[in-house]
């Protein structure tokens, strides 16, 4: 997850549990609790983990620009989304635009909980997925860019 993601999690959930946290920040002397890691980019903490022997699996919990790298690295597979059905007063989202070379593989059916309705869907890679030669990362953050 991003600094900024991390930081608005609330701290009696910090860090989460039953899974290895690992923070991407720029800042060298960002403090972190024991036990959290900390990455400067997205491809070296991909590449600690992936040497580390115990993970098998990654997922990227935000924030926007985090999730618009994700989605153009080549080593994503699938994306696991759940989109809600409502508006909120937020100002960082999952790229508008999935790259070329996913296909759904799992949808459900608008389910509630709590009074919020949502879905999940699976989206799996088919074939290299790359991008436009104009489009970029920010147009993927930035719908209206």
């Amino acid at each position: 997850m991003g600094r900024k993601t991390w930081e608005s999690l609330p701290e009696q959930i910090k860090p989460l549990q039953g899974r290895i946290n690992a923070v991407i920040s720029s800042n060298p002397d960002y403090e972190l609790p024991e036990g959290v890691l900390q990455f400067d980019s997205l491809d070296q903490a991909l590449m600690a983990i992936s040497t580390s022997g115990i993970i098998d699996r990654v997922f990227v919990a935000g924030g926007g620009q985090l999730y618009a790298e994700a989605v153009l690295h080549p080593e994503l597979e699938q994306i696991f989304l759940t989109r809600l059905e409502a508006d909120f007063d937020c100002d960082v989202f999952f790229p508008e635009k999935i790259p070329e070379g996913f296909d759904i593989i799992s949808a459900t059916e608008t389910m509630e909980s709590d009074g919020l309705e949502y879905y999940m869907v699976i989206l799996e890679r088919t074939e290299e997925a790359l991008l436009d030669a104009d489009e970029t990362v920010e147009e993927l953050v930035d719908p209206e860019y």
